[in-house]
C-alpha cells in the first residue's frame, strides 16, 4: 500500500501595502522559511506604527529592524539547498519586497524624517543581487537581448514562438541607439547565425532563440530591473 509523502516544500509571502509577494518552494521548516516569516511580521508592525503616528524614534528603530530582517532573508536565500533555477526565483521576490518597503519608506518620509533607510535598504537589495546570481547579467547578456529584439523589430527573424509573444524590453529609441553605438557587434552576431533562410522576396530570415525564453532568464532579467536604478552596473 502507497504512502502519501508529505510535502518538502512551502510558501511564505509579505504583504506590503495591499502588494502580497510569494515566495515559492521554500523548503518546509527551513531557516529561510522562518526569516520570511520574522520579516513580514516586523514590516507588519512597522506599517502599523507609521499608521498609528507614534513617536519618530519608535519608527525609526523599527525601520532599522525590517532593514536587519531583510538582509537575513537575502542571508538565507544565498545558503538555502534549493536548485539555482528557484534561487533566481527567489531573489526576484526579494528584491520585490524590497522595492516595496523601500517606496513605504518614501511615502513615510515625513514620519521617518531620513532617506537614509530607503538607501541603505537599496544598497544591501543592490549587494545581495549583484554579489550573487547578478553576475549572469552581462553586457554581452543585454546586448543578446537587445540584438533579438532589434532584429525581430526588423523583420530578420524567422516567425517562430520564440520570443514572438512577450513584449520588448527595449523601445524602439534604445534599440536604434544599440546599432548606432553597437554596429560592430551587430554585425557580429548577424554573420555568428549559422541558420539563415532565403524568402522569395529576396529577404534573408535568421531563425534566433529568444535569450529570456527560459523562466530562470526571465526572473534574473526581472530581478535585474527591480535593483536601484542609480546602482545598476554592468560589466
Amino acid at each position: 500500500m502507497s504512502q502519501l509523502l508529505a510535502p518538502r516544500f512551502c510558501t511564505r509571502e509579505v504583504k506590503v501595502r495591499g502588494q502580497v509577494i510569494k515566495f515559492s518552494g521554500i523548503p518546509i521548516g527551513s531557516e529561510l522559511a522562518e526569516r520570511i516569516d520574522v520579516l513580514s511580521a516586523t514590516f507588519r508592525e512597522l506599517d502599523g506604527f507609521i499608521d498609528d503616528g507614534l513617536s519618530e524614534d519608535v519608527s525609526k528603530r523599527h525601520a532599522r529592524i525590517v532593514i536587519v530582517a531583510f538582509e537575513r532573508v537575502t542571508e538565507a536565500i544565498d545558503s538555502a539547498p534549493i536548485e539555482p533555477t528557484q534561487t533566481i526565483a527567489l531573489v526576484k521576490n526579494a528584491l520585490e519586497v524590497a522595492t516595496a518597503i523601500m517606496v513605504r519608506f518614501s511615502e513615510a518620509h515625513d514620519k521617518l524624517k531620513s532617506q537614509k533607510f530607503h538607501d541603505d535598504l537599496a544598497a544591501i537589495a543592490n549587494s545581495f543581487f549583484f554579489n550573487g546570481k547578478g553576475r549572469r547579467v552581462t553586457r554581452d547578456f543585454v546586448n543578446q537581448i537587445k540584438f533579438f529584439e532589434w532584429a525581430r523589430c526588423k523583420g530578420l527573424v524567422l516567425d517562430t514562438s520564440s520570443g514572438r509573444d512577450r513584449p520588448d524590453e527595449f523601445s524602439q529609441e534604445e534599440l536604434a541607439e544599440y546599432y548606432a553605438r553597437e554596429e560592430s557587434d551587430v554585425v557580429r552576431r548577424l554573420l555568428r547565425c549559422e541558420e539563415k533562410y532565403a524568402c522569395a522576396d529576396g529577404r534573408i530570415l535568421m531563425k534566433l532563440s529568444d535569450p529570456l525564453a527560459l523562466t530562470e532568464k526571465q526572473d534574473l532579467w526581472a530581478a535585474f530591473k527591480l535593483v536601484p536604478g542609480e546602482m545598476k552596473s554592468i560589466e
